[in-house]
């Protein structure tokens, strides 16, 4: 509390005149590169006024469907502790929680995750290189601009490991005529704290920089649930010419996370101790009481974008990323060698990505080039290689009678791990009446194996795992509404099935691996409405799955939803806007599985004799939903405070079998824009 309290008071001594800013943000895409004309009205006159951005060259897309897209500015009003939590403000998407922060916690899109969905930021792949997670508490939340869900059938063409689903998330960069600085802080139950800072300055007319340092920690309920994460991000921009712009930026990450594998019920079974009660203890036993996961990321990117010819748009990107995760258990040389694990798994990607957009009248182009080189070092599956891999996309859309109707075709070829990624699709886009818009599309593609499913994988499946899909989205919007309905079918041939290579977990050879793989097919649909009337905010997001699930892949359920009743309203003369209500929550139940945190897969089952054998299941009662106060009001455009009360009934469930959710409590935070 006197980091809190001491932050107070900085606050409430902190300048109160306005800032003249420039509340644009430089997303380096096609369609929303930034404009002056939100300038102070001090500073519309100024001559020697510099020129930060690029004109806009393109209306918004007209295929666009506008609820697949989210920006920052409403997440602002939203009680999230990391991009993980932004994902449930979109259609088709979910979160399966492990209840502890830094916990790799299970991202899902079109019921799809890891290995078959890919997570972009910026249109470069955030996902992991050699297993395919998509650890979302990676990612320097604060400096995230929007999140766009990829039609399903484009999903294939927007990443590099060949995913049928694709979330691209777009960075900002809030350019400011004088210096800016805030700060966001917040507290909450279990000693979880987080604060962030921001510095940005504006160098000279041509050059800005911006600096962003964050950390966040959290003991937990539980025993082995410690986490603790610094995160500082160094970015700048700088004019060539009033056409072209250099932005380089360099990030750095550093995180340390106790995985306790969750309640171990065994053990309370054999001590006679209820399952119901134990499950919800915190001092019950943990399946790994001494199991930790480092991380380490730096990354550094230079990205040169601007407008070589009238109506068009490019943009080379020059990244490289160095990811090492440190995965220990047991490391005091006082126990067996057995059980005592030091895993350093690591790469280094080298990635050169080139990007033309192209507007000729109502024909748009778009051609993508990408190459990458990976240099692998994974003691967990002791492969030590390095890897190239490259790509050509291109996508052409036309605009039919004044862009009622536009049909668009797309392709990608290419290899990724020594496998093909070629791919072909379609879809097509009508505007009917208005504000509503049909979409439907379906494609087809080769998905590659991941270098973690290669390992084990018979070399026979290679090369043979097709991907077919197809979705239909009807979407409304108006000034008080945005709904969508989406239903979606895809179909993978040959998808690799976790196994588990034995029973005894604690083992530090106990791995999954890939025996076999089998042909899956999901289907289902999700229902998305935001409604806004008088002061009032309705928010459903549901997603229904429809096919049946595989027997041998972990059942993730059937269902789950995320809703919530808000009120909002500007007050005392416009200088509070205030927006509070409740969250609602409500899951299906997961099948009993385990959880691999090296590669970030799970499995029902465990090899017994070149036989599939079932871990042991136990019946224990859960009804996983729970409901949240919010509140958060926006102060003078200056300062943003925020209330939270989770879970206000206080219930026992879980989301992840066994791993108990927190009973609840108050969070408080404010964010701050300080001296200007």
């Amino acid at each position: 509390m006197k980091i809190f309290n001491a932050a107070i008071l900085l606050l409430l001594f902190s300048i109160r005149y306005n800032a003249q800013t420039i509340n644009i943000d430089s997303v380096i895409t096609p369609i929303s590169i930034g404009d002056s004309t939100n300038v102070a009205d001090s500073l519309k006159n100024e001559k020697s006024r510099p020129k930060l951005f690029l004109k806009p060259y393109l209306n918004t897309a007209a295929d666009l469907l506008k609820t697949f897209l989210i920006g920052k500015k409403s997440l602002d009003y939203e009680n999230y502790r990391s991009a993980q939590n932004f994902l449930m403000y979109l259609p088709l998407t979910a979160q399966y929680d492990f209840n502890v922060l830094g916990s790799s916690n299970i991202p899902s899109l079109y019921f799809q995750k890891n290995k078959n969905l890919s997570i972009t930021q910026n249109n470069f792949s955030f996902s992991n290189s050699w297993n395919g997670s998509n650890d979302l508490s990676l990612i320097q939340n604060e400096n995230v601009n929007s999140l766009e869900v990829s039609p399903l059938s484009r999903g294939f063409i927007s990443n590099s490991i060949g995913a049928a689903a694709n979330l691209n998330i777009v960075t900002q960069d809030s350019i400011t005529y004088k210096p800016i600085t805030r700060i966001r802080y917040y507290q909450a139950p279990d000693d979880e704290g987080f604060i962030d800072f921001l510095f940005g300055v504006l160098i000279t007319k041509d050059l800005y920089l911006k600096y962003r340092l964050s950390n966040e920690s959290y003991t937990g309920n539980f025993k082995n649930s410690v986490y603790g994460v610094w995160k500082s991000d160094l970015t700048s921009i700088y004019r060539l010419s009033d056409s072209i712009f250099v932005k380089l930026n360099y990030y750095h990450l550093k995180s340390n996370s106790e995985l306790s594998g969750g309640i171990n019920l065994e053990t309370l079974e054999n001590n006679s101790v209820s399952l119901l009660d134990g499950l919800y203890n915190s001092i019950s036993t943990v399946n790994f009481e001494n199991r930790t996961k480092t991380n380490k990321i730096n990354n550094v990117t230079a990205t040169f974008y601007g407008i070589l010819l009238p109506n068009s748009f490019s943009k080379l990107s020059i990244i490289y990323s160095g990811n090492e995760e440190k995965f220990k258990q047991y490391d005091d040389s006082a126990y067996p060698d057995s059980i005592r694990i030091s895993n350093v798994n690591k790469y280094s990607k080298y990635f050169l990505s080139l990007n033309h957009h192209q507007q000729i009248n109502d024909l748009e182009l778009d051609f993508t080039f990408d190459y990458d080189y990976n240099d692998y070092s994974i003691d967990y599956y002791n492969i030590y290689s390095k890897r190239k891999s490259y790509a050509l996309s291109g996508l052409l859309n036309y605009k039919l009678f004044d862009s009622i109707l536009i049909p668009a075709v797309y392709t990608r070829i290419g290899t990724y791990e020594n496998q093909y990624v070629n791919g072909l699709g379609t879809d097509i886009t009508l505007t009917a009446a208005g504000n509503l818009k049909l979409k439907f599309g379906t494609s087809i593609f080769m998905k590659p194996y991941l270098i973690s499913e290669l390992y084990s994988l018979p070399i026979s499946y290679q090369n043979k795992n097709y991907i077919s899909n197809y979705f239909f989205t009807t979407e409304y919007t108006s000034e008080i509404i945005k709904s969508s309905l989406t239903y979606f079918s895809i179909n993978e041939d040959n998808s690799p099935v976790p196994v588990f290579n034995n029973e005894n977990i604690q083992s530090k050879d106990a791995k999954i691996i890939f025996p076999y793989a089998e042909k899956v097919k999901t289907a289902g649909f999700n229902i998305y409405s935001n409604l806004s009337f008088w002061k009032v905010e309705f928010l459903i997001n549901a997603n229904i799955l429809t096919s049946e699930i595989s027997n041998s892949l972990p059942k993730d359920g059937k269902y789950n939803l995320f809703s919530g009743i808000y009120y909002r309203d500007k007050l005392y003369n416009n200088n509070l806007d205030l927006k509070t209500g409740f969250n609602f929550f409500y899951n299906d139940n997961l099948s009993n599985q385990i959880y691999d945190f090296q590669i970030m897969r799970s499995s029902n089952y465990f090899m017994n004799s070149n036989k599939l054998s079932a871990f042991k299941t136990y019946s224990v009662s859960n009804t996983p939903f729970r409901i949240d106060f919010t509140l958060a009001g926006r102060i003078q455009d200056r300062a943003t405070f925020y209330f939270a009360y989770e879970n206000i009934f206080a219930r026992n469930y879980f989301i992840i079998p066994y791993y108990p959710m927190p009973s609840g409590g108050i969070k408080l935070g404010i964010s701050w824009d300080l001296f200007d």
